[in-house]
């Protein structure tokens, strides 16, 4: 929806002071609560101070442009602006706006902007609403205009590469909260295919346990399933994987002579395939301690126990070594290294 009777507005007050009134009316008008913007009233929405956040897109998906950014990250405004205009109805604090390059060429060119997309967002200006109505309207566009000092949000490649139209809502949704010191809550469409799923399993799953219900419990209560189920939680645990789940990091990345690197450097960062490597040593450190203490016991040859034992015990300090020396690979003072084993 336009802005033109904003125009019409400002004409008949003889001002070119747009006041919050008018825009959250223009707001409640338009689509998902976005202002569109166009050459003939892109200055009017810029020009001159204001007492209220402004965020603006800048985009091109009106013309053929090719821009798959565009494409991908516009979804994500539109869910958060319709997220915050319906957590705050009657706000007047924030209003969000969108400006196509097929509708604003001439304001594009000006700014040089060569590239799309831009968010950028304007922070009330430091004065107060008698202040800035005692300001003359010619010297509006020098005291605040597009180019003024803004906050600009470049949204992660990730969601816009793989599309992921979840994470990267919830990511801005996370970054204007903390600018604009106000929770935002996202509103999402009730999605007909996501509740079919979840429905589906469920179904599965109850069906299941009328059926087999039984002989599922009988086998839950087996102690080796519950052993298996702790040492699984316990390898998860201490391998990183919540940091690399979090982080979003490589299984696994390249040197500058396109090396593959299987560990990272330092002690605060880690790759994906560390994850599998420090539960495969501990894995294997475990059976060996297992096998030391229940096994080798039981051996009634007194020559047999003997050699099993000392077959453990090398196997075991030939792991600890190899384990000890990804860890001072990692960290070049970790001084637990009896015997240095490089493994990659």
């Amino acid at each position: 929806m336009r802005i033109l009777f904003l125009l019409l507005a400002l004409a008949s007050f003889g001002s070119c002071f747009i006041s919050k009134d008018m825009l959250k009316q223009a707001q409640r008008i338009s689509e998902n609560g976005i202002l569109e913007v166009d050459d003939p009233r892109f200055d009017i929405l810029f020009d001159g101070p204001k007492d209220y956040y402004l965020i603006v897109l800048f985009t091109a998906t009106k013309v053929n442009a090719g821009c798959s950014a565009c494409d991908a990250f516009g979804p994500m405004f539109k869910t958060v602006a319709r997220s915050y205009v319906a957590n705050y109805p009657d706000s007047k604090r924030v209003f969000f706006a969108e400006a196509d390059f097929g509708d604003n060429r001439e304001h594009f060119k000006q700014l040089q902007m060569n590239t799309v997309p831009h968010l950028w967002i304007y922070p009330p200006s430091e004065l107060t609403e008698s202040e800035i109505q005692a300001i003359e309207p010619a010297d509006w566009k020098s005291i605040a205009n597009v180019t003024s000092p803004h906050m600009v949000y470049r949204p992660p490649d990730k969601f816009i590469t793989a599309r992921d139209t979840d994470g990267g809502e919830l990511h801005f949704a996370q970054f204007l909260s903390e600018v604009l010191h106000t929770n935002i809550v996202l509103q999402k469409p009730f999605d007909v295919a996501v509740f079919l799923q979840y429905f589906s399993i469920t179904f599965a799953v109850v069906f299941a346990l009328k059926k087999r219900g039984q002989r599922i419990w009988g086998r839950l209560q087996k102690y080796y399933l519950y052993c298996f189920l702790s040492i699984l939680s316990i390898l998860i645990s201490v391998s990183g994987f919540n940091f690399s789940t979090q982080r979003q990091v490589p299984f696994l990345a390249r040197n500058d002579k396109g090396q593959i690197m299987y560990l990272s450097g330092g002690t605060h960062y880690q790759f994906g395939s560390e994850m599998l490597i420090s539960a495969g040593f501990y894995v294997l450190l475990g059976v060996t301690t297992v096998l030391l203490i229940t096994w080798v016991p039981k051996l009634k040859d007194h020559t047999k126990r003997g050699l099993a034992t000392l077959v453990l015990t090398g196997v075991l300090f030939v792991l600890y070594c190899m384990l000890g020396t990804v860890f001072h690979s990692k960290d070049s003072s970790y001084p637990y290294v009896p015997l240095s084993i490089p493994v990659f």
